[in-house]
């Protein structure tokens, strides 16, 4: 698995809310025509896809570059404030070993239907007002999601962090998780998850 650093779903959303908003209006209306099979999240992710130097990436396995190729995608449920939204995650295969592995982006939490964002807003709310907000704002997230969200932070991710004394509020929370645990934060399954980050600046 790799996970590339990107801008926050969530951020592309507010930046474009309004689009985002008359387009899922018609995305809801029309969802299961097969002509109408896009969004503004799959727009977003392919975009990152496009960009991608294939030739940068270190497969987690044998940690060999240059030897990806695309391996078909799959789908992926994600909780939008628009509904539950499906997004083609690419799957690259290492011709040097041939592990293959998903392309997330730093939004995601493998095995999740929440985005990172959403998930540190749960664990750093303490009243009921704030989960109401939560809830108010993403119609995806109830009171289970909210429960169980705070119970896998407790039980897989609470300790890790005092340990590396990390904060919730730390700007570079992502990079300090992958340095000292080599995955993802809230991350539960134990799967390789490499960090990419693209340096060219073109």
């Amino acid at each position: 698995m790799i996970t590339h650093y990107t801008n926050d779903f969530n951020d592309y959303l507010k930046k474009f809310k309004e689009k985002f908003k008359e387009y899922f209006e018609k995305y809801n209306s029309q969802k299961d025509n097969p002509l109408f099979n896009k969004n503004p999240y799959q727009d977003f992710y392919d975009d990152v896809i496009k960009k991608l130097q294939t030739h940068t990436l270190e497969c987690p396995h044998c940690a060999h570059k240059g030897h990806f190729i695309k391996y078909g995608t799959y789908k992926r449920s994600i909780k939008t404030p628009f509904g539950m939204v499906q997004i083609r995650i690419q799957r690259y295969m290492c011709k040097n070993c041939g592990h293959t592995h998903a392309l997330l982006l730093s939004s995601i939490i493998p095995y999740s239907q929440l985005l990172i964002g959403d998930a540190l807003k749960i664990i750093r709310a303490t009243t009921a007002d704030e989960y109401k907000e939560i809830m108010c704002n993403n119609l995806c997230i109830d009171e289970s999601t909210i429960s169980m969200t705070r119970y896998q932070f407790k039980k897989h991710w609470k300790e890790r962090l005092c340990a590396a004394q990390i904060q919730l509020d730390d700007e570079d929370l992502i990079f300090k998780c992958f340095f000292h645990y080599n995955r993802q934060f809230m991350q539960i399954r134990r799967i390789k998850n490499k960090l990419y980050i693209n340096t060219n600046t073109a």
